[in-house]
């Protein structure tokens, strides 16, 4: 896991914080990997209603699914 990915879990809420807001919260490869990570692991888990996908800071880049 990164240090650029904060994960929260609770009340049925999985909150992905991506954390790099210096870079408009760009995504890296290994960022990409956290989140697909955490919502795989989302997937699996009775406890995880929502998946709340959210940035740092002001800029908040738009989803771009890896091809």
């Amino acid at each position: 896991m990164t240090e650029q990915i904060k994960i929260d879990n609770g009340g049925g809420i999985l909150s992905l914080t991506m954390a790099r807001p210096d870079k408009k919260n760009a995504l890296t490869n290994e960022m990409y990997g956290a989140l697909a990570d955490a919502i795989e692991g989302a997937e699996t888990d009775p406890t995880v209603r929502v998946v709340l996908i959210r940035g740092e800071g002001r800029h908040v880049r738009r989803w771009q699914r890896r091809r």
